[in-house]
């Protein structure tokens, strides 16, 4: 790993035009490094990226509920989802009086009972960034850090462990429901060794030159059913995947922030819809989707027009408020 330069290397009185030259170029390695990025691209991944690839990272935003539910390849909290045909139980927790550690909100995953999924399941979830804001990384490194705690060092039924794990896709912007990574890096957690207090956790790897998407995934190795709903479950928060080598400090963005960038793929919005009589009227959303949205909800004979990444026309058979969102996820 390349090193700080001192500065008396820069600054020193009797430092030489070659020194100050050498010092340049260990700063500008240092700087590479810690962006992910080589040659020319440093200025401009710096640029084209915030530091935290992944949205909803604390798990403060769920706007489809924060209620524990049972899903198959849904998404719960905003933008994460189960992924690749999988099923789970997820909730919002709060942890603000917590003083261990300095987030507000956790995501819980939980195991199943028999009722729920008699074969069991893998408490699975992750999240496909988008390729616009993680292509350029390709042949680059990139580093997933999370902080965890379960609800049992061991736990009696599944014998590989858990892992988090970067996913690498060839192809751009696959349906993460049902696509498997190209590529995938993990990091694994032995069974009976589970941290039960929270513990940050992190590892790094290289993406291939053909990297069009990133992914990342918690899950069990094997399914696992307990005798009740929730006997054994983990809490995550403070998931962060960056550029670089080195596991940083979370990126704490506004909490208006991070719900414009969750509604980019998903919004909610209660609302007055005119009866079919009249002219359909237009929901402006609140953030432009990544592409033309899914318009569900309304009431009865609920109709749509023209929709766009911007807004869509709408009326039903009476003139009533009603919720009605739009998604466009991945």
């Amino acid at each position: 790993m390349t090193t700080l330069p001192d500065s008396t290397d820069f600054t020193g009185a009797t430092v030489t035009e070659g020194q100050f030259k050498t010092a340049m170029t260990s700063l500008r390695a240092f700087i590479s490094e810690q962006l992910g990025v080589t040659g020319g691209n440093s200025s401009g991944a710096f640029l084209r990226q915030r530091k935290n690839l992944l949205i909803n990272g604390g798990f403060d935003i769920w706007q489809r509920g924060t209620a524990r539910t049972y899903l198959l390849s849904s998404y719960h909290a905003d933008r994460w989802a189960e992924g690749q045909a999988q099923a789970g139980a997820h909730e919002k927790i709060d942890i603000s009086s917590d003083t261990s550690i300095l987030f507000s909100s956790a995501l819980r995953s939980s195991s199943s009972s028999v009722a729920e999924a008699a074969s069991g399941t893998r408490m699975t979830a992750g999240q496909l960034v988008e390729s616009v804001n993680c292509a350029h990384l390709a042949g680059q490194t990139v580093t997933l850090s999370y902080w965890i705690r379960f609800s049992a060092a061991t736990q009696s039924g599944t014998t590989g462990g858990f892992y988090s794990a970067i996913g690498e896709y060839d192809s751009a912007d696959p349906v993460f429901a049902s696509t498997g990574a190209t590529r995938q890096s993990t990091n694994t957690l032995a069974n009976g060794s589970y941290p039960t207090s929270w513990t940050k956790i992190s590892h790094t790897v290289t993406t291939a030159t053909t990297m069009k998407n990133l992914s990342i995934r918690f899950l069990l190795s094997g399914l696992l059913n307990t005798t009740s709903s929730s006997d054994f479950y983990y809490d995550i928060t403070g998931v962060q995947l960056e550029a670089g080598s080195i596991a940083t400090d979370f990126e704490y963005r506004a909490i208006g922030q991070e719900l414009s960038l969750c509604q980019r793929y998903y919004e909610s919005s209660d609302m007055y819809i005119p009866d079919s009589a009249a002219l359909p009227t237009n929901w402006f959303f609140k953030a432009s989707k990544r592409a033309s949205p899914t318009i569900s909800g309304g009431n009865a004979g609920y109709a749509t027009f023209g929709t766009s990444t911007q807004h869509v026309a709408h009326r039903q058979t009476t003139a009533a408020a009603a919720t009605v969102t739009a998604e466009a996820e991945l």
